[in-house]
């Protein structure tokens, strides 16, 4: 893969200096501090950013966990790391001595997420600018922008994917591709902990990109369960994904109101979007709770 011998300021450059002055602009931008002493650029519009603004630290359970359920030298890959809300907690918090392999491919987020590392001066996440899917033959991909307006008249920018979804898309471009299998040779990652997928429609990609990996490493899985990308792209991402790691032993939890974890009995209990933490059956965490 070329990316291993261009320097990812190199790559910034080439899609477009002017856009990386956009978040550079200090009129722009703030830096606060939210909870647990961790550091964030904040970009005003940003619907995600004010959730920081607001309260903290970002709402999402992988983001609130501290370092009881996994080992604190643990691995991480994340897949879709946006501008690092999560990431910036897995790595000071979670997994304080492991290491955290961050793929955002959308050029704002991935140079905000970096931004945000160097503010806290994390050492443990590397980051790549690489679109995750299926194909390991593939070195370059079509990655679509998507950007919304959330009912508070904030951008939404956790929306784009590999996936050509016809609302809320404002560009494409070509960026770098890989799989789940390929990087974790590539990195000669010995072992992993957790995956946490959020890769707007193209879930099942990812996890089909990674099974080698999964069924040799067994690390527990969280991603998103959209009922609404299905039906808008009449496909079954979310069903396959699921059905995908039932067949490889794995059992899954609804994550409810991002706090606690409820069992999931059949996959037509699922009526609405959910994330999903999935746990191998020979490593089950005795953390889940009943819905009130």
């Amino acid at each position: 893969m070329k990316f291993d011998i261009i320097p990812k300021i190199k790559y910034l450059i080439l899609i477009s200096r002017e856009k990386i002055n956009e978040i550079r602009t200090p009129k722009k931008i703030k830096i606060v501090k939210g909870k647990y002493g961790i550091s964030y650029l904040l970009v005003p519009n940003s619907a995600l950013d004010f959730h920081i603004y607001k309260n903290g630290i970002y709402g999402d359970w992988l983001a609130q966990l501290d370092n009881s359920l996994f080992p604190s030298d643990g691995n991480v890959i994340e897949i879709g790391a946006n501008v690092g809300l999560i990431t910036l907690n897995l790595a000071k918090r979670t997994f304080p001595q492991g290491m955290i392999y961050a793929y955002e491919p959308d050029w704002e987020n991935f140079n905000q997420l970096n931004l945000n590392l160097a503010l806290n001066n994390l050492k443990n996440v590397h980051t790549y600018p690489i679109a995750l899917q299926d194909d390991d033959k593939i070195e370059q991909i079509n990655f679509y922008i998507r950007r919304a307006i959330d009912g508070d008249k904030k951008e939404n920018r956790g929306l784009s994917s590999v996936i050509d979804i016809p609302t809320h898309q404002k560009e494409s471009y070509k960026v770098f591709a890989s799989t789940i299998d390929k990087e974790v040779e590539r990195l000669q990652i010995k072992s992993v902990n957790l995956i946490k997928i959020d890769v707007e429609g193209a879930e099942h990609q990812v996890l089909l990109g990674g099974k080698a990996t999964i069924e040799k490493l067994l690390p527990s899985i969280h991603y998103e369960f959209s009922v609404t990308l299905d039906g808008l792209l009449k496909k079954e991402n979310a069903r396959k994904s699921y059905d995908f790691l039932a067949n490889l032993g794995y059992v899954q939890f609804a994550i409810m109101a991002e706090k606690n974890l409820k069992k999931i009995e059949t996959i037509e209990s699922i009526e609405q979007d959910i994330n999903i933490m999935a746990f191998h059956e020979s490593n089950l965490p005795k953390i889940y709770e009943n819905e009130n």
